[in-house]
């Protein structure tokens, strides 16, 4: 399985039979695990008896890994090579001592993750939080508030990158911590971002020493049938998984169920009986999961003795300020947070809302911004104290801001 163009030493060697046996049509995760269980090194399943490899494997398989790759690995191995080479992405195998610790205890590993950004964000105690992409303010409000609070108390907020719930969560972390803050499992090759208006807020992850992560080609689009495998991942990393709002058919309840059978706690936020993204989260408490309201509850659930939390999101004694990273910009469809100073955007809607109460759909008239992203907006600007709502939630007023 030689490569004309790569110059390949042992260790490369270990790390080309690693990329085949994840990309080997018809070899799942799991029996690449029992190969592993095996066999020390991986270039040795390459080399052994058709008669060892098929107590394992069925024959068919079997012979298989005995021959020559099939182009389709070898153009993988080749593009996995290659783009491992570039500078801030990272090919960690199994073998790697960087490879995440809680994938191991699962019974399908990959053998091998794709990773862009700081390695230290695999192995850091994490947490993850999941909900629907449609979320309310409500939701968004308390997804960002849990993330940030558990960044700041030292864990690393693990989620999907997908709009809505996902998104607030990763920005709260961002806000919460400098480093090592949150983590973004994709259900795609890293060569890309998915959603596309989320590409800003995956460029800030990078630069606050977060990472992204996908098991992956580089190359590999986003494709409905690989979601369902990133939960598992994110399940798989984490502690413990909270759900913040989830329909009854929502994606984030696998994310769930796979965190319990994976032997995770399962945290959900209560919410809104009438609402339909309560359903979800309402089912998984009266099934067990945990009813939380805030990080100290999931904090004490995993018996940390130094629970206490600030209260707002935004808030940062001077000791955590550091200039040069404390603006976190999004793209046009996202958020913009500011923490010395408020975002042209921010300004803009304080400016339209002014002193008397004003309807959501004036000021998405006055903007760019989409539905969801206004109302990510205007739950920061809450946070801060600078809004207030009015009625049932539609109509926002300037609470003393000059």
């Amino acid at each position: 399985m030689n490569l004309s163009q790569h110059h390949l030493k042992p260790d490369d060697l270990q790390l080309q039979a690693f990329i085949r046996l994840h990309h080997e049509p018809g070899l799942s995760a799991q029996r690449s695990a029992q190969l592993m269980a095996t066999f020390d090194d991986p270039t040795a399943i390459f080399q052994a008896s058709l008669t060892k490899l098929s107590t394992i494997l069925p024959k068919k398989l079997a012979t298989q890994l005995l021959a020559p790759p099939q182009k389709q690995v070898l153009y993988a191995v080749e593009t996995a090579l290659d783009w491992g080479a570039t500078p801030g992405c990272h090919l960690v195998t199994w073998a790697d001592p960087d490879y995440p610790a809680t994938l191991k205890h699962m019974y399908d590993p990959p053998m091998l993750v794709y990773v862009k950004g700081d390695l230290g964000c695999l192995n850091k105690p994490s947490v993850g939080i999941v909900g629907t992409r449609d979320a309310s303010s409500y939701g968004l409000e308390v997804a960002g508030q849990l993330a940030h609070d558990l960044a700041q108390a030292g864990w690393c907020v693990v989620s999907g990158l997908a709009r809505g719930i996902d998104a607030a969560a990763h920005q709260g972390a961002l806000v919460g911590a400098h480093k090592l803050a949150t983590l973004a499992v994709m259900g795609h090759g890293l060569n890309m971002v998915y959603p596309p208006q989320n590409v800003g807020l995956a460029q800030h992850i990078l630069e606050q020493h977060g990472a992204l992560l996908s098991e992956l080609s580089p190359d590999n689009p986003p494709r409905p049938h690989q979601f369902p495998r990133r939960n598992r991942l994110i399940a798989g990393l984490v502690r413990g998984v909270v759900v913040v709002e989830a329909t009854q058919r929502s994606g984030s309840l696998i994310t769930a169920r796979l965190a319990n059978e994976l032997g995770r706690d399962v945290f959900a936020v209560p919410g809104p009986v009438t609402s339909p993204a309560s359903q979800g989260v309402h089912a998984l408490i009266k099934q067990g999961a945990c009813l939380i309201e805030n990080a100290n509850d999931v904090l004490k659930e995993f018996g940390c003795t130094h629970t206490t939390m600030p209260t707002a999101m935004a808030k940062r004694s001077p000791d955590n300020t550091n200039d040069s990273n404390s603006q976190l910009v999004q793209s046009n469809h996202a958020p913009v947070f500011l923490h010395n100073k408020r975002a042209p955007t921010q300004t803009l809607l304080l400016k339209l809302i002014g002193g008397t109460p004003t309807q959501v759909s004036q000021l998405l008239l006055h903007t760019k911004l989409t539905p969801q992203a206004m109302n990510i907006e205007l739950t920061y600007l809450e946070l801060e104290g600078l809004i207030v709502r009015e009625g049932h939630g539609a109509v926002y007023a300037l609470k003393g801001v000059k």
